[in-house]
């Protein structure tokens, strides 16, 4: 992404699992967004994408996330907390 125009337009999901799988559905239903990713603490196991969107990293990816949508997508109470 070259801009801060063009990072708006990137949706972060934070968490890929059950409940990202939701919010990926919401996030891909409004045409407010050219590409969606997500961040996940467990990206190891992830591998490189989780439903076919780029999987970036945990949280230290977020600094390089500046100026971008964000939704958390972790469905855990508890963890979201």
């Amino acid at each position: 992404m070259s801009s801060e125009g063009d990072r708006s337009r990137l949706l972060v999901l934070w968490g890929a699992s059950g409940h990202g799988k939701v919010v990926l559905d919401v996030g891909r239903s409004q045409a407010s967004f050219d590409s969606i990713v997500f961040i996940d603490d467990r990206y190891q196991e992830l591998g490189p994408s989780f439903l076919h969107c780029p999987v970036l990293g945990g949280l230290e990816a977020l600094p390089s996330l500046r100026g971008c949508s964000f939704l958390i997508s972790i469905g855990d109470n508890a963890q979201r907390a």
